[in-house]
């Protein structure tokens, strides 16, 4: 059995609240600061990942040494989950990080119910014809 170093995926985003009063409201409104913003921010550990087209991800990168079941269980006692990255432009998010880290990273997508069906953990499929670039390892 080959020993593969990982790199877990922390998206917080989801499970992330807090009280926001209308002032913060309104300052954020005026300085173009949204709400993934300020939560993402006041997060210890999450940073904001940006892509093309505008958009954003509130994410964590850990340096912890993971296998999948783990790194899915330190998600959730984080009150996040493995990330999910739909669309080209979000996958270049995990390139610019794999190029960096020269490592394996742990995404919200497995083939555990039915071997080659890949299912990203919202429970929508991922198409055969978006695998490419990606390689995936049983």
């Amino acid at each position: 059995m080959s020993s593969l170093t990982i790199r877990p995926i922390y998206l917080g985003l989801i499970f992330i609240s807090f009280a926001q009063g209308d002032v913060t409201k309104e300052r954020n409104k005026r300085a173009k600061i949204s709400v993934i913003d300020v939560r993402c921010r006041r997060s210890p550990g999450f940073e904001i990942e940006r892509y093309d087209l505008g958009g954003k991800m509130c994410l964590m990168w850990s340096n912890n040494t993971k296998n999948f079941t783990d790194a899915k269980a330190e998600c959730k006692a984080q009150g996040a989950r493995l990330g999910v990255f739909k669309g080209a432009e979000k996958m270049k998010i995990l390139f610019r990080q794999r190029d960096w880290w020269k490592r394996n990273i742990w995404i919200g997508l497995d083939d555990l119910v039915t071997e080659g069906t890949l299912v990203w953990h919202d429970g929508t499929i991922l198409p055969r014809s978006e695998y490419y670039p990606l390689y995936f390892n049983s």
